[in-house]
């Protein structure tokens, strides 16, 4: 049993104490039966009958007191009715029960009606004693004519009640009941009051069409009512925006305002009404205290009836926005090609562990002692007497192993020999190992050095965002970060921060750049104009993931739970998921097969180039002293040599 249905139950309980306080009894089963169905907790009565028969009646029958207010419309004033109404407000399930005998409750259903009491939190009962075998044709119509200006909507809980049974009879044992509405008292539509069954003692509500939760199945046809709606469409397109809506061509374009819309269209088939659409640019955000502009600023003026676009949950609105059913996850990110990490003399040093290093230096150094003390006992026992033993001359026989150039001196002895051996065997399982690891190292994918936005912000790449107003607002609030405002400092040089997404994903391919964009909005474009080679490079640092944007409606809109049920259907059977499913576009795929291998470039090259020069300008510089330091000895030896040149005369 529903809400709206108990509430049913005690309006028409209560409503049929109204019909004759003079004989309680008569209605006291009908009374019991829709407290119960309707699980009224709150109760307010206008009638024109006293107070205390009221009382009396409602004690009888077992009726609870506690929260129940009594109004005499006989007396009734303005201040006495504001407080009434005050009460209603204040309470949930508070049933509001007016006797249709009394001569001025026309008057007090109509002021019900203004201050939007008659719903389903609100129910309210109008209780007639006339019989319902004399409602024929011309009789209803006349009560239908008597009602026509009742402002009351399509989510209006408003009942007539009509006995079945004789006027003498001792109890009313049976009613017939009739839903009251109009589609919209906006627009000045027709009353509507189809007969939705009967109550009676035996049967209870069995009888009764108009269960609860069913109450927009039996109000599904709206009569073709035109309401007016808006959407956000920021990005440009052709034709009139329902044309843009419904059609199948480039859905990343205002992907997410689209579906929406075309959930709202579908609400319209489903209920019978049409929709004028007009397009703005703004989803609503404050521009003056108080003051909204674009959707939120239509409901705000009452020009539109519902959103075709939805929103998030932001505080600012909530006053004037009823949201409604989840239709989206939006996720934004920055786009960018990873940057390759500069090159070092520590790719070099990657290859092999610190340990290993360590081990190979000492084992370099035991050899270099070994030989040495080889050569040179070569040496003094004169095996081979021609054979350099300075330690220069062990340290380029070693060199010369190491990188497999040869050695430019070999022992006669056969220990040396055998150290030699075994040093090239040594130096070649150790290039073996290192130049394997060192062209892997060169075959690998780059690492990931950019993970978040704190990454990013200090990263070299310059930085650019979506020009639509809720990446900016994003943006807006990563500027008030202290370590994120370095986002707002990089753009692109000779371009605005905010560009289109065309503009910003092709500045993105030719690389250095980070451009922040909806992802169902950028993957169709990179699809369509990367190659695949620039498509594997493309990564992304989430701004933000999967924030659901909700429908939404006008404050106190009397649409909103007609469309919230019609969308919690379309859900249910799967019509959103393959919808989604549709309008999401999903991320390319990056075939490995046709990723090219990039060559080795200057960057990675330049270390190479950096010994070499510095080998060839150290040589120079040496050189250069050698030179200077052979001309300072040869002028010095000539001196010497002068002086030692004396004439000494003999005389005999």
């Amino acid at each position: 049993m529903n809400l709206s249905t108990a509430i049913e139950i005690f309006l028409v309980l209560t409503l049929s104490i109204l019909i004759n306080f003079l004989d309680c009894n008569r209605h006291k089963h009908f009374i019991k039966s829709y407290m119960e169905y309707k699980m009224i907790k709150h109760a307010q009565f206008y009638s024109c009958f006293p107070k205390y028969d009221i009382i009396q009646t409602i004690k009888t029958n077992s009726i609870p007191m506690k929260f129940t207010r009594i109004t005499s419309l006989n007396w009734l004033n303005a201040t006495f009715h504001q407080e009434n109404i005050n009460h209603c407000k204040n309470y949930a399930l508070n049933g509001i029960f007016v006797d249709a005998d009394c001569s001025n409750s026309k008057e007090i259903l109509h002021i019900l009606a203004e201050v939007n009491l008659c719903t389903t939190i609100n129910p309210c009962v109008l209780l007639f004693s006339t019989q319902s075998t004399f409602l024929n044709d011309i009789n209803m119509n006349k009560i239908v004519e008597n009602y026509q200006q009742l402002k009351i909507n399509v989510n209006a809980d408003l009942k007539f009640i009509f006995p079945c049974d004789e006027d003498n009879s001792v109890e009313f044992i049976k009613y017939r009941i009739y839903d009251v509405y109009k589609i919209s008292a906006k627009y000045n539509t027709n009353l509507i009051v189809p007969d939705i069954g009967t109550w009676s003692v035996d049967n209870k509500f069995k009888q009764m069409r108009q269960q609860y939760g069913k109450i927009y199945e039996e109000r599904r046809n709206w009569n073709g009512v035109k309401f007016q709606s808006m959407s956000v469409l920021p990005l440009p397109f052709n034709g009139t925006p329902e044309e843009h809506v419904r059609s199948d061509e480039h859905l990343e374009i205002n992907h997410f305002n689209r579906l929406t819309c075309l959930y709202m269209l579908y609400v319209g088939e489903y209920h019978n009404f049409s929709t004028n659409v007009t397009k703005t640019n703004s989803w609503g955000y404050e521009v003056s205290k108080g003051v909204f502009d674009g959707l939120v600023g239509g409901f705000q003026t009452g020009a539109i009836d519902f959103a075709c676009s939805p929103l998030f949950f932001v505080k600012e609105r909530a006053q004037f926005v009823d949201y409604g059913y989840r239709v989206w996850r939006l996720k934004a990110a920055f786009l960018f090609r990873h940057p390759k990490a500069q090159a070092t003399f520590e790719v070099f040093f990657l290859p092999l562990d610190k340990v290993v290093w360590c081990l190979i230096a000492v084992s370099l150094g035991v050899i270099i002692l070994v030989m040495k003390c080889i050569i040179y006992y070569e040496y003094v026992r004169k095996v081979n007497p021609d054979i350099d033993v300075s330690w220069s001359a062990i340290v380029l026989f070693l060199i010369g192993a190491v990188c497999q150039q040869g050695s430019p001196t070999v022992p006669d002895f056969i220990s040396g020999r055998i150290l030699t051996l075994f040093v090239f065997v040594f130096a070649i399982l150790i290039n073996q190992f290192y130049s394997a690891s060192l062209v892997s190292s060169l075959l690998m994918e780059p690492p990931i050095t950019i993970k978040n936005l704190h990454d990013l912000a200090n990263s070299d790449l310059k930085i650019g965002c979506e020009n639509v107003l809720y990446a900016k607002k994003a943006m807006e609030r990563i500027g008030h970060d202290k370590t994120l405002h370095k986002l707002q400092e990089k753009p692109y040089p000779n371009t605005s921060l905010y560009l289109s997404p065309e503009v910003g994903l092709k500045i993105v391919e030719d690389g250095d750049y980070a451009f922040n964009v909806d992802l169902s909005t950028a993957y169709p474009i990179i699809k369509r104009t990367f190659n695949q080679n620039t498509m594997c490079q493309i990564e992304e640092v989430v701004l933000y993931n999967n924030n659901p944007v909700y429908s939404n409606h006008p404050k106190g809109s009397n649409l909103a739970k007609a469309f919230n049920i019609v969308l919690q259907k379309a859900g249910e059977r799967g019509i959103m998921y393959r919808m989604t499913l549709k309008y999401k576009a999903r991320k390319p795929t990056c075939i490995k097969s046709f990723v090219v291998a990039s060559a080795v470039g200057l960057e990675q090259f330049y270390p190479a180039l950096v010994i070499w020069s510095v080998g060839v300008w150290l040589s120079l510089i040496i050189i250069i002293f050698e030179c200077i330091i052979h001309r300072i000895t040869m002028r010095q030896m000539k001196k010497v040599d002068k002086k030692e040149m004396v004439v000494y005369l003999y005389v005999n």
